[in-house]
């Protein structure tokens, strides 16, 4: 059995803007660096952490570096774990978005699972490249506990493979939220959810 403990970045610039980030590179806000900070705070006062993989893109990097520290532990970067490429979308406030392409919005909104973003990715695509990093740690880090750190989008089609449900089920699935913790134990191919897009440990001025 491994176990994953699965975080979403913290809170970037490009999501205080509500503009889509892809993988764009992003910078951490100040209060994503804390966020960052109580979130391996919690993790630390409840496990133990044998190794980290993060996305390479920075924003992950940067919310992995507190768990490093206090883990002394290096961070191992993964492309793999990189959010869902949103294409054309990239850079485009969310607004600007949904004035410029109002029909593929409404795919995006009726069958999320199913769409693929204009010049970019499907959820498929991530799914099956997360997926991939997800099962070889598991096969290297067998009775360990990992930190992946990633994004929201891939997080989710992570959850949603883990579920057992197919990707065109993705709705099923909540997003979620920045600096939010996923525990899932995984053996034999088999997972069970211990946490979900778990916030409690940020006080209100972090979330």
């Amino acid at each position: 059995m491994v176990r994953f403990i699965i975080v979403r970045h913290g809170l970037t610039d490009f999501n205080r803007l509500r503009k889509y980030q892809g993988q764009h590179e992003a910078n951490l806000e100040p209060i994503g660096i804390e966020q960052a900070e109580a979130t391996a705070e919690r993790v630390a006062a409840e496990y133990r952490l044998d190794a980290i993989y993060s996305s390479d893109l920075s924003r992950a990097v940067k919310t992995a570096e507190p768990f490093a520290r206090r883990f002394s532990l290096p961070i191992n970067k993964d492309a793999a774990f990189r959010e869902v490429d949103v294409g054309e979308w990239t850079l485009q406030l969310i607004a600007d978005v949904e004035k410029n392409y109002p029909e593929d919005i409404r795919s995006y909104r009726s069958a999320v699972g199913e769409f693929r973003f204009p010049g970019g990715e499907s959820f498929e695509d991530t799914e099956r490249r997360a997926m991939g990093g997800l099962m070889k740690i598991a096969e290297k880090h067998d009775g360990e506990t990992v930190l992946v750190v990633s994004h929201g989008g891939t997080i989710r089609a992570m959850i949603c493979s883990l579920l057992g449900y197919p990707i065109k089920e993705l709705s099923r699935v909540n997003p979620v939220g920045n600096a939010s913790i996923t525990v899932v134990e995984y053996e034999n191919g088999q997972a069970r959810f211990i946490l979900t897009g778990e916030r409690s440990h940020l006080p209100e001025h972090l979330k």
